[in-house]
């Protein structure tokens, strides 16, 4: 079977910018390659050097200073070339990896998608800010950082005490009312009471039933235990003004996140506005495929989103 290849369904304009991406990706990475090369090479060459140094100085025969100086010279040199080939080769290894790793990303994204997802592109065009390209993803940027930082408030926040409180309650009255021994046995036929059980494993395939002690209890006293665990609640609650109830969730992350998208859009307009100018801003690995492509809002968001 061929392998997916996100251009066979992409429009054409977003198309265009993938082939662009997906080959400059390339290109990179034949350039970290040939760093690479290179810094094996002067490590060779370092090598070579710091043997005939040892060489010279452990030689029985007369030594001259100025020999054992250019000698000495010859690993300072190399020693020198390799620590600039190694930033290089470190340069150039971690620009290939950023957006090696993006173009995954929006391949990954793509063919993700289910079959009958119509990609279009984004019909109101990005907003265009009229700063400079590298101050407007700067600023975009921070903008970024500040709205995934309210997206984990959220997602993380306590949920409010009341909350807490009627969850807890649900659980024990769903304890009780499966802990209520079965009398029928004994009833009918003076047979075994049939306490509420809970299965456990036992080694890697085995199982035994056992008495289900905490929905026993909370069937012998549902109000005491709930009384109990509220006092806990009340005691251990975080509850000062940063709680988010559940309902409230998915439509403040929601908004959100249309607003992450807006801003990663105009991102994307501050790196092709440089571009246009000659100069060179790197995309950020984790951006959203949709801002980079310049698809529709509509479209799921990625599933680190």
């Amino acid at each position: 079977m061929a392998k997916f290849d996100p251009i066979t369904v992409l429009p054409e304009a977003a198309k265009l910018k993938f082939i662009a991406l997906r080959d400059e990706a390339a290109d990179r990475n034949a350039v970290a390659r040939q760093a690479a090369q290179a810094l094996e090479e002067a490590r060779a060459d370092l090598n070579r050097a710091s043997i005939n140094l040892v060489l010279y100085e452990r030689q029985p025969v007369a030594r001259t200073v100025e020999e054992l100086d250019r000698f000495k010279a010859n690993v300072a040199a190399a020693e020198a070339e390799m620590r600039r080939l190694s930033d290089n080769a470190a340069s150039r290894t971690a620009r290939s990896q950023a957006i090696g790793h993006l173009a995954r990303r929006l391949e990954d994204y793509i063919g993700g998608l289910s079959v009958t997802t119509k990609l279009s592109l984004y019909a109101n065009g990005a907003k265009r800010s009229k700063e400079p390209p590298a101050e407007t993803v700067s600023k975009a940027r921070d903008q970024i950082a500040a709205l995934r930082q309210q997206l984990l408030d959220i997602e993380t926040a306590p949920y409010p005490r009341e909350e807490i409180l009627a969850a807890m309650e649900v659980q024990i009255r769903a304890f009780a009312a499966a802990g209520a021994p079965d009398l029928d046995m004994l009833i009918a036929a003076g047979g075994n009471i049939g306490w509420p059980e809970q299965q456990h494993l036992v080694g890697a395939a085995g199982s035994v039933f056992i008495v289900n002690v905490p929905a026993l209890l909370a069937w012998l006293s549902p109000e005491a235990l709930i009384k109990k665990l509220s006092k806990e609640i009340e005691d251990a609650a975080d509850d000062d003004g940063e709680a988010v109830p559940r309902a409230e969730r998915p439509k403040r992350i929601r908004a959100i996140r249309d607003e992450l998208l807006t801003v990663e859009r105009i991102e994307e307009t501050g790196i092709e506005d440089a571009a246009k100018g000659g100069a060179e801003i790197e995309r950020r690995s984790d951006a959203d495929p949709r801002a980079v492509l310049g698809l529709a809002s509509s479209l799921p968001a990625p599933r680190d989103y």
